[in-house]
């Protein structure tokens, strides 16, 4: 019996087509495979959703072409999270599959090398080296070829090695290789990523704070139960929110689970990575848009193998197939980076909570200034918020200072026709010039001054329509709305307390 294959397409439709399994290809094509397959007349990839013994298609069905990577296949948690996301997103099944790959729809293998040895050592070390095991002449070249071998004992070299080491061309060793004289041995070698593996872990890390102690149970207790939970964790820049992601991970990988960093652009990958193989060492992997597919398929066997049992990565890292999940953490949750603009549109950190939701596992949003829609649902229930309201170590949160200029200048400190800086930043601005420190002003508007307003009654000049303060622009002399573009000059008088105190 013909069996057949259901295959979604990577293409922008809401059903999927019946393929015959030609008998080639039948021990390769299993649920989750990625194949190639005819469309009209011409070539299409996708994924197989199902293999029948029927199929859903009466008239003349084509056969598949080729199974691609025939190693590898979507698991059926990730097929699950596609038919969840072909929904949710509104998009073909065969367009999520393709993104939720961990090798796209592409054709890769591992990647080897061929390392040349003497098929049988004993015959040249015990006879002349003119004659070789068939009665066939010995010419000096290659004579030199096995003399470099037998020099090395008989460890197994490179073409590139052998070549130089003996003085001879390519066409020697094919010759030798056709003679049954070498044998080629595959060894792999690995794509690593390019970023470093320190050569021991950090043992000693801080101990955490008060703050970090009560997220860390808060995390840590619904992770040993294998429970699902949300967690947003609120903390400022600097109070620490990487150790407590670290510490839950390495809960997490003692109990036996895995977990999943993601990062919101590639740019911060590398200070992340470092941070995390500095604890975790090489189990610690990355994956990204720019890693190679022949990189990326050699992590997949890595975590296949639990070599990696922690990814970093941006927001496709998402879909790794890490084997009982326990850890999901979305650092800076708020950041826009984390939706996707191309087809399927998904938002990471959304697929993150739904994916955790599935396995059991933990998710952690943590961000210096949440989302709203985050906060909101901590207060809805529907996750929990921790917080780490301060700094550790020698960062200290900076002292902010509110001042008032309209008192500086009634009581004559600022004058008009000065520039418009208080009596105490000069003062500050004087202390870093002393110092020879540096200061930055952020000035951070438009215009000349981002409001107008009347000294004598406070009124600041704003827009008829929007209601909101207009900007002054000095070489235009006009006030103006940066909302719906409203122009209006200067009035040299208050319109509401007809005083002339306009500033």
């Amino acid at each position: 019996m013909t069996p057949y294959a259901e295959v979604a397409l990577d293409r922008p439709i809401d059903q999927s087509l019946s393929y015959s399994i030609p008998q080639a290809l039948a021990g390769s094509v299993r649920v989750g495979s990625l194949i190639e397959a005819p469309l009209r007349r011409q070539s299409a990839r996708g994924v197989v959703i199902s293999v029948q013994d029927r199929a859903n298609f009466r008239g003349p069905i084509k056969p598949l072409r080729a199974v691609l990577t025939p190693d590898y296949a979507i698991n059926a948690e990730l097929m699950a999270l596609g038919r969840w996301m072909a929904q949710y997103y509104w998009c073909g099944l065969g367009e999520v599959l393709a993104a939720l790959s961990f090798v796209g729809l592409n054709d890769v293998h591992a990647k080897t090398k061929t390392h040349l040895t003497l098929k049988d050592p004993e015959h040249w070390l015990g006879v002349s080296r003119e004659v070789g095991p068939e009665g066939r002449k010995v010419t000096p070249k290659q004579a030199s070829a096995i003399h470099a071998l037998l020099a090395g004992g008989n460890e197994p070299l490179t073409a590139i090695e052998l070549r130089e080491d003996a003085g001879v061309g390519q066409g020697v060793l094919q010759t030798m290789l056709k003679r049954g004289w070498l044998a080629g041995v595959e060894e792999p070698v690995a794509r690593d990523d390019d970023y470093p593996v320190p050569e021991s872990c950090d043992e000693s890390p801080p101990e955490p704070t008060a703050a970090q102690a009560r997220a860390l149970e808060a995390i840590l207790r619904p992770l040993r139960e294998g429970a699902y939970r949300t967690f947003v964790l609120h903390g400022v820049t600097g109070s620490g929110k990487t150790e407590v992601y670290l510490r839950a991970i390495e809960e997490g990988l003692r109990l036996g689970r895995t977990a999943i960093v993601l990062v919101p652009e590639i740019a911060l990958t590398p200070q992340t990575v470092e941070t995390f193989r500095a604890r975790l060492g090489a189990q610690a992997g990355v994956y990204h848009s720019r890693l190679s597919i022949g990189q990326k398929y050699d992590l997949l066997r890595k975590i296949e193998n639990a070599e990696v049992r922690v990814l970093i990565g941006a927001r496709s890292a998402v879909f790794a197939p890490m084997p009982n999940l326990g850890l999901i953490i979305v650092d800076e949750e708020h950041e826009g980076s984390y939706k996707q603009g191309e087809i399927p549109r998904y938002h990471a950190r959304d697929v993150a909570i739904w994916r955790a939701s599935q396995a059991g596992a933990i998710a952690v949003l943590g961000s210096a200034t949440p989302s709203l829609e985050s906060v909101f649902n901590a207060r809805e229930g529907k996750y929990t918020l921790l917080k780490l309201p301060e700094r550790i170590g020698p960062h200290a949160s900076p002292v902010m200072t509110l001042i008032d200029m309209k008192r500086h200048i009634e009581e004559g400190e600022v004058t008009e026709g000065s520039a418009m800086i208080s009596p105490a930043l000069r003062a500050a601005l004087q202390k870093r010039l002393d110092r020879g420190e540096q200061s930055i002003l952020l000035l951070n508007r438009r215009g000349f001054a981002n409001h107008v307003l009347c000294m004598a009654c406070e009124k600041t000049l704003e827009c008829p329509q929007c209601d909101v303060p207009m900007t002054y622009h000095k070489a235009l002399g006009k006030l103006i709305c940066h909302w719906c573009g409203h122009r209006e000059p200067l009035p040299e008088i208050c319109p509401k307390c007809g005083e002339a105190e306009i500033k």
